[in-house]
């Protein structure tokens, strides 16, 4: 799995959201202590922001620097109203310091920052907790900075409903579905109680951490109780994240900015598969990797064998039968590119066979496999696109060592012009 910084770029958010002086999961303020906190958060945000649109000297150019996708969720759950020593709503703090805090972003490309809430929807009372318990909503995309609709979202809210902290991130999961292994990808978690509405936010923490994307997951808490503090703290330590206070102010600020200047990891450009204009024959097929036409202007090569994948597609889908007895599912994974100069679908599912020792050939459909892992589903592809998908055949046992791959042109369907393709 990849490693991703310890200490991430979500922390200037979590410093500027806490209304209480929190110590790393132990030691926690209690409201009492607001002003003050609230105080040296603003001064530490005013230090900031001329950082944060001066790079250092020895600073990476923008274009070097590591994508960082940060999505905040916030709760707007009806305790939210409740009045801290200030004489000002815990929903008014954090709107106040928010304010600061996206005045302070960073002006570069590469960082996204969105925003989610819930309980935002129906009331706190037993008859509004279906809807509250099913509100959480992507109100600013993670797609740059758009400070002025953070802005506006965060002035509106008003303190509504339950806390479905779950739910909210199981639903912010998908919104990192653009985001590539090569970003940063955090999320901020802001709650002043804890979930409420069934779900298992420790659990769905974990997940995303050990997610390709590696997410991490840090949380804000609000005036809680000491047992309350400690449920909290364990979403957070499941999430590879932390629950954090002003008293690390001056680290914190450091670490953001070691965070932006991160390099990002070398992309390679994989190396093109070689191309043969010569179909080879079963005798001698093409070896693996190696690319063909295959007509209507696509061209495929073999990229990788699983001669058993018997168990791989009995686990793909639980209605998916057997192979009959003395038989195996065989998957091949090819690659196609289209080298048109419209668009085309590739008909995939009929067009590739395989033939061994008993000399009767296979397809995909006669016996079906059932459902695989990454079938194809008639993918539109446009002038230089590349599509990579499973075929499965049910084969033999015993003509499973002497399997090749062949095609036709599934236009003109020639078998005098037929393609083989090396299976092992």
């Amino acid at each position: 799995m990849r490693r991703v910084p310890s200490v991430p770029f979500v922390i200037l958010f979590l410093i500027a959201f806490a209304p209480l002086s929190l110590l790393r999961l132990s030691a926690f303020a209690q409201d009492a202590d607001a002003e003050a906190t609230i105080s040296a958060l603003q001064t530490q945000v005013a230090e900031l922001e001329p950082l944060a649109t001066s790079p250092t000297p020895d600073s990476s150019p923008a274009s070097s620097l590591a994508p960082v996708n940060l999505q905040l969720i916030l709760d707007v759950s009806g305790s939210m109203a409740q009045v801290i020593p200030l004489g000002e709503t815990r929903m008014d703090a954090a709107k106040r310091v928010m304010q600061d805090v996206v005045g302070g972003i960073p002006n570069r490309d590469g960082i996204n920052v969105g925003l989610r809430i819930y309980g935002h929807e129906g009331d706190n009372t037993e008859a509004g907790a279906a809807m509250s318990c099913n509100s959480s909503e992507l109100v600013v995309p993670m797609s740059g900075v758009d400070k002025d609709a953070l802005n506006r979202e965060i002035n509106q809210l008003q303190p509504v409903g339950w806390t479905p902290i779950g739910l909210s991130l199981e639903r912010a999961s998908e919104d990192f579905a653009a985001a590539s292994e090569a970003s940063l990808n955090y999320i901020v978690l802001v709650t002043d109680g804890l979930e409420t509405c069934g779900g298992d936010p420790v659990q769905v923490a974990q997940s995303l951490r050990q997610s390709d994307l590696a997410i991490t997951t840090s949380v804000v808490g609000f005036g809680l109780t000491p047992a309350e503090q400690t449920t909290i703290a364990h979403i957070a330590q499941e999430g590879g994240g932390d629950v954090l206070g002003a008293a690390d102010a001056a680290e914190l600020s450091d670490a953001l900015f070691a965070v932006l200047s991160t390099p990002v990891p070398d992309i390679q450009t994989p190396t093109p598969a070689p191309r043969s204009a010569d179909p080879g024959t079963r005798e001698n097929p093409l070896p693996l990797g190696t690319m063909a036409g295959i007509g209507g202007d696509w061209a495929a090569s073999v990229v990788e064998v699983i001669p058993d994948a018997t168990q791989l597609v009995l686990e793909e889908n639980q209605f998916n039968d057997p192979p009959e007895e003395g038989y195996q599912f065989f998957i091949v994974t090819i690659a196609a590119t289209y080298e048109g100069e419209t668009s085309s679908s590739l008909p995939a599912g009929n067009t590739f066979q395989v033939v061994g020792e008993s000399a009767v050939a296979y397809s995909t459909f006669a016996p079906s496999c059932g459902v695989i892992p990454n079938d194809y589903d008639s993918t539109e592809v446009f002038p230089g696109g590349t599509i990579e998908f499973n075929v499965c055949f049910q084969v033999r046992s015993t003509d499973v060592p002497s399997l090749v791959m062949f095609t036709e042109d599934f236009i003109e369907f020639d078998r005098e012009k037929r393609i083989w393709f090396a299976l092992s």
